[in-house]
Order: structure tokens, then sequence, then C-alpha cells
């Protein structure tokens, strides 16, 4: 099953709190992690790393490329699925705070410095490309490149797992009242998707695509996390959750959810 629609109990155990959250962590991690996480800026008791959503590595300890790493916190959690992970990033601060997460966290890992159009690997080099609330930022055609590049450094029968913010998603809908300058390619806002036309953009690349829920009421809205947030946040974790679990129920209110995941697997000979 490509993407987790539940979690284990298990995995909602924090892992054992660090003396010392990196000081990049703490400055950054609502413009990593999301708007929840703005009272936690500067106060975070411990890393919050997120549950792995997709497929447990391929025997053997896969090779994983996470774009727009920042800190590292997929690439932990990638790593606890088995993965051996890569970060890249345009920036270099958020890559040294990746390195010093891994180390923390006991993870062999790397980081590059890259632009997601020109990845900087041979072909058929990953068993994943991951990316996390990154490639929403990019203009939509350096995006659809994005997707192109990433057909090409995956291995045969590997998979790509890509979250998006859909344009119609139950709260997404503010961003019609906001200034929009998605045409310019400058612009770091927030582009948004229509379910026909993620589907459209992957099938184009690898003729297939499946695309499953991640969160309601935002973007980085995570169970295993609800320990660390305010008790005003608590309730919008929960029902996010009962509405995934609704969706896997009622596959039409997929459609209002407000992130999503993109997977989809290279097939052989392809690309």
């Amino acid at each position: 099953m490509p993407v987790a629609n539940t979690i284990d109990p298990h995995d909602l155990i924090p892992p054992p709190t660090h003396n010392r959250v990196d000081a990049f962590v703490q400055r950054w991690v609502a413009g990593t992690n999301g708007n929840l996480y703005v009272p936690l800026i500067n106060r975070l008791p411990r890393y919050p790393i997120p549950v792995w959503p997709g497929d447990r590595a391929p025997s053997g300890a896969g090779l994983l490329l996470d774009v727009g790493c920042g800190w590292g916190r997929w690439m932990i959690g990638a790593a606890r699925s088995g993965y051996r992970p890569v970060g890249i990033d345009v920036k270099l601060e958020p890559l040294q705070a990746a390195r010093r997460v891994m180390q923390a966290h006991g993870v062999e890992g790397h980081v590059v410095l890259a632009d997601l159009t020109a990845l900087p690997f041979k072909d058929g080099t990953f068993d994943c490309v991951f990316s996390y609330s990154v490639v929403q930022h990019v203009h939509k055609r350096k995006a659809a490149a994005f997707v192109m590049e990433t057909g090409r450094v995956l291995k045969s029968g590997a998979v790509s797992l890509i979250e998006y913010p859909l344009k119609h998603g139950l709260t997404n809908f503010r961003h019609f009242f906001k200034a929009n300058h998605e045409d310019d390619p400058d612009s770091w806002c927030v582009r948004y998707y229509g379910w026909r036309e993620l589907e459209s953009l992957f099938q184009g690349v690898f003729g297939n695509a499946r695309i499953s829920v991640d969160c309601f009421f935002g973007i980085g809205v995570r169970l295993e996390d609800i320990d660390l947030l305010p008790g005003k946040y608590k309730p919008i974790v929960w029902m996010s959750q009962m509405l995934k679990y609704a969706a896997a129920i009622f596959p039409p209110l997929r459609r209002l959810s407000d992130s999503v995941f993109v997977y989809s697997r290279k097939l052989p000979k392809q690309i």
C-alpha cells in the first residue's frame, strides 16, 4: 500500500527527548512544519519527526532523495523506515542543520546543495524521491520540470511521493481572496493544484498516479506531534485525522483535503 491512511499507535510514542534541540530547528520550526507550530518557535522540547507516510525501504536499504529537505525531519522519518537518505536544498544553512540533526539521531545520510530542476545525480540512482511542502513554492513550469527530473533519477520500479496543496481544499479556498503572484517566476508564494491537474502531470511522466490524503485544515497537520501543540490546536489535529478516516470510507471526500500525496511508480523502460 503506497501511502498509509492510519498511524500505528507505536509511532505516536515520541522518541527520547534530546538535551538540546538544534538552534536552527528551534528558529525555523514553523517555517518548515506549518502555522500550527508558530507557538513552538524557540520552545521545542523535542524534535518533531514525522511518521514516514510511504512504503518501507526495499531490502538492502534503499536510497531516498528528499527534495527541499530543510533541517532533515523527513530524512529521519525515512531512515526509520529503512532508507538511506540524501537531502538537497538551495540554502546551505538548513543543510548544515540537517547534518547535525541526523548525527543527533544516529542516522547516516548525505546532504547536497542543489536545485530541484537540475538534480546532480546519475540516471536511475534512487529507490524513492520524496518532497514535502516545497514544490508548491516554485513556478508550475519549474515544478513540471522537477517531475521529469524525478523520473530520470529514479531506478526502474522505484517510486516518487510528492506532497501538494489542493486548490479546493476545505481551508485552502482562502487563497482565492489573496493577491496572486503565481505567474511571477521569482515569487515564493504557494501554488495550489487541482486534482485532475496533478493526475495529468504525473501520468504524463510516469503513466500512473495515485493521490491520497495527507491532511485537512492546512499543511503539516500531524497526529504524531499532538503532544507538542498548544491545547487550542489539538482539536484541529483530531478533526483532520477523523476526516482522513472518513475519506477512506467515502473517497469523494479526498478532494476536499488541503494537502495530498501523489504516488507514482517508474515502470520498466520508462523515461
